[in-house]
């Protein structure tokens, strides 16, 4: 069962550069969670944040079982979708049906590590969603979810690969797209919070001519770049 989770505005706020930043910075580092490149904004608000709740599909031809229940109707309200298709997948794992029923059912969002379509209907719906692309061919014929809200890994292009699971922190920005522990949430509010006001401190001293070697030795402790 998915933890309730009650996110803080600080927390929400917090841009995904910076929670990148403070992710690094975590002692031990963190197991699960990170960065899921190539991911842009398709449709609605700039800013997404709040639980993630994996997908993960197959291709039909693999034969594999399908989920029983639809990945919407699985998904708890609130919750952002996060759909793991396979990384050579060349149609879209959501359409304009899908992400209507998605809004319909107050869910955050959808972050499609694959493509989409339907654009139109995906703007009109008012969801909001980040992909890799576009696609104007469909799900069904070529894929089918195979596990619903189960722990899925994403492998990057150099072979980092990273686990994330239901209930895990997901935000999204112009930035990209980060996802972290719902362990590690607490450390990685506080950490990114000090590091934000930290900046804050060099952008004013930057601002009035202040070096770069001497502000970043003096705020952030550090006396090389």
């Amino acid at each position: 069962m998915q933890a309730k989770i009650d996110f803080s505005a600080e927390l929400i706020q917090l841009r995904t550069t910076t929670i990148s930043d403070a992710f690094y910075k975590l002692k031990p580092p963190a197991s699960t969670g990170g960065y899921i490149p190539d991911l842009s904004l398709v449709a609605g608000a700039q800013k997404l944040a709040g639980p993630v709740f994996p997908v993960k599909f197959a291709y039909k031809s693999a034969d594999t079982a399908a989920t029983k229940q639809h990945f919407v109707d699985a998904c708890p309200s609130n919750s952002i979708l996060l759909l793991c298709p396979p990384n050579d997948a060349t149609n879209a794992c959501l359409g304009g049906l899908l992400a209507t029923a998605a809004a319909a059912k107050s869910i955050r969002g959808v972050v499609a590590n694959g493509r989409v379509r339907d654009l139109d209907e995906l703007e009109d719906c008012g969801l909001t969603v980040y992909a890799k692309g576009t696609s104007v061919c469909g799900q069904s014929p070529f894929l089918v979810p195979v596990q619903t809200g189960e722990p899925v890994d994403i492998t990057h292009a150099n072979g980092h690969t990273i686990t994330i699971k239901a209930g895990d922190y997901l935000s999204a920005d112009r930035n990209g797209v980060i996802v972290v522990d719902f362990g590690r949430l607490d450390e990685i509010q506080r950490i990114g919070s000090e590091s934000e006001s930290v900046d804050d401190f060099c952008r004013q001293a930057l601002l009035k001519g202040a070096g770069v070697k001497e502000t970043f030795a003096k705020y952030r402790g550090k006396s090389k770049l």
